[in-house]
């Protein structure tokens, strides 16, 4: 991401804010040799620490066990507006307004059963806190999809964040901005608008 000085990078309470509310981060690692690959998944985040289970032979699970290294990038789309909202004739004024957070991780990627339930037990608490499950010991219940998973452990090295939501317009262009937003009523516009009004 280009750290544009229109755009100054977030502070730590915001930023963690913002991870903590999205349900899913993009991990990406690099092969020794090739193309970098990514991952779409839940995640969790404690701390300087970020957990996500994956599939044994997902390229990304190969590729940060086999370099140790990745990226992970928790990101939200928020909206497309127009250069007409700012400058009647100049296009330059169009934008993508968006959050996102990008970390550089060191990775440790583990298959033994006991480390891949309790991972899962951290995503359940997680993302269904309130739904009954049977444990995830049972053999004869979750065995072979324990045979099939792995958990890979990120420790935080580095963090680029960059909140992208008209911060560099004065308080009326904002405003009409986030004001076009609800009018349109788009998918996610409200919430769009929400964010470029600081609420």
């Amino acid at each position: 991401m280009y750290a544009s000085p229109r755009y100054p990078e977030p502070d730590e309470e915001s930023v963690e804010a913002f991870v903590q509310s999205q349900p899913y981060a993009v991990v990406m690692a690099t092969p020794p040799s090739g193309h970098p690959t990514a991952s779409l998944l839940p995640f969790v985040k404690a701390g300087e620490r970020i957990t996500v289970h994956m599939v044994r032979e997902d390229a990304t699970c190969r590729a940060l066990a086999d370099t140790g290294r990745g990226s992970v990038l928790v990101e939200e789309f928020l909206a497309f507006t127009p250069h007409t909202l700012v400058s009647p004739d100049y296009a330059g004024q169009a934008t993508l307004h968006f959050r996102a957070v990008l970390y550089g991780v060191e990775a440790r990627v583990s298959t033994d059963r006991g480390r891949v339930a309790e991972a899962l037990e951290e995503l359940l608490a997680r993302y269904e806190p309130d739904l009954p499950h049977l444990p995830l010991a049972d053999e004869e219940t979750y065995g072979s999809d324990m045979e099939r998973l792995a958990v890979a452990d990120l420790r935080v090295v580095s963090r680029q964040a960059k909140f992208k939501v008209a911060q560099n317009r004065d308080a009326a262009t904002r405003a009409r901005i986030a004001a076009w937003l609800r009018a349109r009523g788009g998918w996610r516009d409200g919430h769009a608008a929400d964010v470029l009004a600081g609420r």
